[in-house]
């Protein structure tokens, strides 16, 4: 568990430490011709220790965001025989040192009741949304909605919310609000691509980006909890957003010869 706040939920806490590790690892190798090895050994510890976190917290949405987000930074190399292998080895060991109960949770998806009722919200909040296109059922009324036209519905006692920030956002705000929820997503992922890292440049301009790869960490997982509305979005766009703008004001300024050259070759 995280602390007091936001992130002391550990499903909460695994999401955060999700948009943060594609960060820090863009951080710590652009950094790395230009500090000496003691301090990259130190500085790779930030994305090293998020990535630990996200395994040992027991939530099986950010683990699985996890692995796309490995297979999306990856996929140019993950098909050679070497890196098959080097990841059928990681799995075997991961697995073996994951606990007892989080093997369990993993061998019961979608059978066991937290699993069935998810599925639950999912199916009827689609049905919410169609019934309710336009502005929705309402802010957060999704659980008092679900109680008095789904009864039957309700397996574990008491509705919650919909697990899924997509259907969070389409139920409380309608499709007026997704859209605009869409957008910002569609905003974040194009601001993204103009910033290259060594690990995290491609060429051809698909999701490869650190600051994508932290997106696709955040979409991937809110598929299973209701985050829409917790800071993680929300930083990731006042950061890229910062970004951006520091980035166009360098475009912009006037470089003198002589500094051309540092300029040419800094990570940023």
């Amino acid at each position: 568990m995280g602390p007091k706040g936001f992130f002391q939920n550990s499903g909460e806490l695994a999401i955060q430490m999700l948009v943060f590790w594609p960060i820090a690892w863009a951080f710590t190798h652009a950094l790395k011709p230009y500090i000496s090895r003691k301090l990259y050994l130190v500085l790779l510890l930030m994305p090293v220790t998020a990535i630990m976190v996200i395994l040992g917290a027991s939530s099986r949405g950010a683990q699985l965001a996890l692995v796309c987000q490995l297979l999306v930074m990856n996929y140019r190399f993950v098909f050679r025989p070497r890196v098959l292998v080097s990841i059928l080895i990681s799995m075997v060991l991961i697995w073996n040192f994951l606990p007892e109960e989080q093997i369990q949770r993993f061998e019961t998806m979608g059978e066991d009741g937290t699993s069935r009722q998810r599925l639950l919200y999912w199916e009827n909040g689609i049905e919410m949304i169609q019934d309710n296109p336009v502005l929705g059922v309402g802010y957060f009324n999704f659980a008092s909605y679900f109680e008095k036209y789904y009864p039957g519905d309700v397996l574990l006692g008491r509705a919650e919310l919909p697990h899924n920030i997509f259907i969070q956002i389409g139920t409380d705000t309608g499709l007026l609000g997704l859209s605009v929820f869409l957008g910002l997503l569609l905003v974040a992922y194009r601001l993204g691509k103009r910033f290259r890292t060594n690990l995290c440049a491609r060429e051809d301009g698909v999701i490869g980006r650190c600051a994508n790869i932290s997106l696709l960490g955040f979409i991937v997982s809110g598929q299973f909890v209701t985050v829409a509305y917790y800071p993680f979005l929300w930083i990731h766009l006042a950061l890229i957003v910062s970004l951006s703008n520091s980035f166009s004001s360098n475009q912009k300024s006037p470089i003198k010869a002589g500094e051309m050259k540092a300029y040419n070759e800094s990570p940023y």
